[in-house]
């Protein structure tokens, strides 16, 4: 019987779908920086209200994308 590491045994499995594995991998790192957005979104919102003679669109066009894009879903907001 050959004497094979561990590694090679799941590499050997993994291989054929190592771009789906990686997606898996690497789709909770991406998820997990949602709520900051979110929180950071509300932040940018209130900052936008607090300050005063800023009542243009321009001031609030960055807040309210960034906001209302990630309630799209609700898994990813803190409310939820």
């Amino acid at each position: 019987m050959q004497d094979r590491s561990i590694i090679f045994f799941f590499w050997q499995h993994i291989k054929p779908y190592k771009w789906l594995y990686l997606v898996m991998l690497v789709a909770p790192i991406i998820t997990s920086f949602f709520p900051l957005a979110y929180t950071y979104a509300l932040k940018l919102f209130l900052d936008a209200m607090a300050t005063p003679n800023t009542l243009t669109l321009s001031s609030y066009s960055l807040p309210n994308g960034a906001f209302f894009s990630l309630k799209v879903d609700p898994r990813f907001c803190l409310a939820s």
